[in-house]
């Protein structure tokens, strides 16, 4: 677990100095110096997410409304060419419901 602290702490402490020069002065103004800690968290979830993602059967995720399936599968880096097999796919299962 401190392993995962550490990690935490430098990707939240590089967060910051990675975005776009033209975004920089707008997520600073949103968040303030809470900055490079919202920017760590949100990373953090988003790889959490995208590695929890493949546990969890298409089936599940098939029942959910189209926009969430497609938000959470972008998220978890899902889409284009490293989209899943159509069997696999929640948003061909539900597609193809009778």
């Amino acid at each position: 677990m401190l392993c995962l602290s550490l990690a935490f702490v430098s990707v939240a402490a590089m967060a910051s100095p990675l975005l776009p020069p033209e975004l920089t002065p707008l997520v600073h103004s949103l968040f303030g110096d809470n900055t490079d800690a919202v920017l760590g968290w949100a990373a953090f979830v988003v790889v959490l997410w995208s590695q929890l993602r493949q546990l969890i059967p298409p089936r599940w995720l098939a029942k959910l409304p189209r926009w969430l399936v497609a938000l959470l599968e972008f998220l978890a880096a899902n889409n284009g060419t490293s989209r899943n097999e159509r069997v696999n796919d929640p948003r061909d299962i539900k597609a193809n419901k009778l």
